[in-house]
């Protein structure tokens, strides 16, 4: 069974990178957020339900959303959520902010409550609502080595796996991937 199931993850491995591959510029970023659910058994596996990409603008001094992926989670998020989307943007030197802490750190964050995704965008109250409203448990931000100025990778998950292992290889995999292709 345990073969099977790292055939199947070596084959959902290499579909993702032939689709970000093939993305064309225009069409980049939503290929990146929306790739880990195009299979639906996968994204399962891995209790996966949202994916966002966010990179610095250096000129401005803070982390932009840049895309999100299309799922019903994200959907309900956006839906209650008190700022939109693209105008949530974190200050790069943010001290209290996950996703600027791995960018500085260089290594991935966790947290189980998004005030630390979104602090100081949205109040607690609001990134708390946008959470529950979106059914998420817990989310990883990666960083990605994309020049010069970098960027990250947030997954939001349903639950916290037990499995750290399964989770944190395929989230760093993945990292790679989409810093490999962002820098071509």
């Amino acid at each position: 069974m345990q073969d099977s199931l790292d055939s199947r993850l070596n084959e959902y491995y290499q579909k993702l990178q032939s689709m970000l591959q093939d993305a064309s510029k225009d069409n980049v970023y939503k290929t990146i957020v929306n790739a880990p659910f195009s299979d639906p058994l996968m994204a399962t596996y891995l209790d996966l339900g949202i994916v966002v990409l966010l990179l610095v603008d250096q000129n401005n001094k803070v982390i932009n959303r840049i895309a999100l992926s299309d799922t019903e989670q994200a959907a309900a998020a956006v839906k209650t959520s008190a700022k939109p989307f693209n105008e949530i943007t974190i200050p790069i030197h943010s001290k209290h902010n996950i996703i600027a802490k791995a960018l500085h750190t260089g290594k991935w964050q966790e947290t189980e409550d998004w005030k630390d995704l979104f602090v100081p965008a949205l109040s607690p109250q609001s990134a708390r609502f946008n959470q529950a409203t979106a059914g998420i448990a817990w989310s990883m931000v990666e960083p990605l080595k994309v020049m010069p100025h970098g960027g990250a990778l947030i997954f939001s998950f349903f639950k916290h796996t037990d499995d750290d292992a399964r989770t944190e290889c395929f989230t760093r995999s993945y990292a790679d991937m989409v810093s490999k292709v962002l820098a071509s």
